[in-house]
């Protein structure tokens, strides 16, 4: 059994929203740096807020996003949401549970803003296990020279269109810069390739990122392996927390309580009205 997760506490709340907002630092972050900017991506932070814009992905779930909105950002409403009108897109707070009151909700619905959605974040503390792999099930790390295979197989496994060439270019510039924080996975089964995961690591902290198996080898064992292959790496790490944000109710949120992680907080996600959730 998992060692017991602390108490959850608001201060650990945002703790574990921090990672969500490391990652996504990085991440995009990375992609941004690629020669050119060439997908119009833009970070820009508002106190302890921080905006995700990707001009030429207006609907890649990873952009267009406003993440540690706080009632002590609600000054910035304004300007954020014009940042994201001024470039033709619509995008997203996701408000975590002690971060929101009365002026800060009024001040979003004043702007145009509903909240339709909730996302779940999870917790835990990492073990190695000693369980073995299900039958047939290999879980190999990427290397640098396999990274064009791995970001096809994510967009297959997401079942999202493959990348185009400088797409690619740019996505490779995230992953190559962030290796030394970052582990990726490919499962196999009966050497087939079957899916992908990913590790972020920032301090003493972990985050279960993106993981998926291709549909036609899900519920095979491939994702419950590439979970228990992360959290070993995690404990490898000397991490002593563990994060992930699945969605709630999802096949990985209940692989994810399999392992051990549970419930830290639901948050809130608001969307402008006119244009409804994505």
């Amino acid at each position: 059994m998992n060692p017991a997760p602390p108490v959850m506490t608001l201060e650990l709340a945002r703790q574990i929203e921090q990672m969500d907002i490391s990652y996504s630092v990085s991440r995009l972050g990375g992609m941004q740096a690629a020669q050119g900017n060439p997908l119009g991506i833009q970070i820009k932070s508002y106190g302890n807020t921080v905006a995700f814009l990707i001009k030429a992905w207006p609907d890649f779930w990873y952009g267009q996003k406003v993440l540690g909105l706080s009632s002590a950002d609600g000054v910035f409403l304004d300007e954020i949401a014009q940042l994201f009108r001024h470039n033709g897109l619509s995008c997203r707070f996701e408000i975590i549970p002690g971060n929101l009151d009365e002026s800060l909700a009024s001040g979003l619905s004043k702007l145009g803003f509903v909240q339709m959605g909730f996302s779940t974040a999870l917790y835990g503390c990492p073990k190695r296990s000693l369980q073995a792999l299900p039958a047939g099930v290999t879980i190999q790390p990427v290397s640098s020279s396999h990274l064009d295979f791995f970001i096809d197989l994510y967009q297959d496994c997401f079942e999202y269109p493959r990348l185009v060439e400088n797409e690619k270019t740019v996505v490779r510039r995230w992953i190559e810069g962030a290796l030394h924080k970052m582990d990726c996975y490919i499962a196999s089964l009966n050497n087939n390739p079957a899916g992908i995961g990913i590790l972020y690591s920032h301090g003493k902290c972990s985050l279960l990122a993106d993981a998926a198996v291709l549909p036609r080898y899900r519920s095979s064992g491939c994702h419950t392996a590439l979970i228990q292959r992360r959290i070993d790496r995690a404990a490898e790490r000397g991490c002593e927390l563990l994060t992930s944000f699945p969605a709630f109710g999802s096949n990985s949120h209940r692989n994810l309580e399999r392992a051990g992680l549970r419930i830290a907080y639901t948050k809130t996600m608001w969307y402008e009205h006119t244009i409804g959730a994505r």
